[in-house]
């Protein structure tokens, strides 16, 4: 073998060595990788809106909650309500058409969006309580049926990471990825 064609053993070490430092590369890369999901998972919120129906002293209680059961903050930044098709500027207006609104004694509403929710926190966007002495079997199924066949609340939500999502009144799946919650989501 001529001294052209025979390869130097430092030549190998090069070789060796550039393998090395690629893989390297690669392997650090990915780690970081893994590191930003752990981290975002770390901190990610999970938005459910859900009613709630119970019975209090003062009577039947129908509530409209939104709960936080994420480990991380999330940023309300955007909501939508929409009784029978018709978009609501808030709750409030939307009570006129509940069964029974002229005998609420109690009602209590507050806007889902610019709210700031820590992991495990829960916040009641609605609230009306009929005495019970108006409440019947037939006024509780007439109620949960209006309320299930003519509300819709959406709401879009984001982490510190600036990732975003969107949930809807009682949604059985997980909140769906958005890329920002405009004001049109």
């Amino acid at each position: 073998m001529s001294a052209r064609n025979r390869i130097s053993f430092e030549t190998v070490g090069s070789i060796v060595a550039i393998v090395v430092g690629v893989v390297a590369l690669f392997v650090a890369w990915d780690e970081a990788k893994s590191v930003r999901k752990q981290q975002a998972a770390s901190v990610l919120p999970i938005v459910k809106i859900f009613t709630s129906y119970t019975t209090t002293e003062m009577g039947h209680k129908s509530a409209v909650i939104v709960q936080n059961v994420g480990v991380g903050p999330a940023f309300i930044e955007n909501a939508r309500i929409i009784w029978d098709g018709t978009q609501l500027q808030d709750v409030r207006s939307g009570l006129a058409v509940l069964p029974g609104a002229n005998d609420l004694v109690e009602i209590w509403t507050s806007p889902l969006y610019g709210e700031i929710m820590s992991g495990n926190d829960e916040y009641e966007m609605f609230s009306a309580i009929m005495p019970s002495e108006k409440v019947t079997a037939e006024y509780i199924s007439s109620l949960k049926t209006s309320i299930n066949r003519n509300l819709i609340i959406e709401a879009c939500f984001c982490s510190v990471y600036e990732e975003c999502w969107t949930t809807n009144l009682n949604s059985t799946i997980r909140p769906q990825p958005i890329k920002s919650c405009a004001a049109d989501f």
